[in-house]
């Protein structure tokens, strides 16, 4: 998406949490954190120094009977 828009990443950061501790037949989510520092000048912003981070949550349902590391 913002590749889209002509601005790139200065740093990303993923976080992935797969549950591997609950028994099989116990409702769970996969969940994924995308952290994004976007510089100030790339955001029309000349002159000021640093970045702006963005971020977004995922997350996805686990099928309760599939097997578990």
């Amino acid at each position: 998406m913002l590749d889209q828009q002509g601005l790139a990443c200065d740093e990303l950061r993923v976080a992935v949490d797969i549950p591997a501790a609950s028994p099989i037949g116990t409702p769970a989510a996969a969940r994924a954190v995308v952290t994004c520092a976007v510089r100030w000048f790339d955001l029309g912003l000349p002159g000021l120094p640093g970045t702006h981070e963005l971020s977004a949550e995922f997350s996805s349902p686990v099928d309760s009977y599939r097997e578990r590391p």
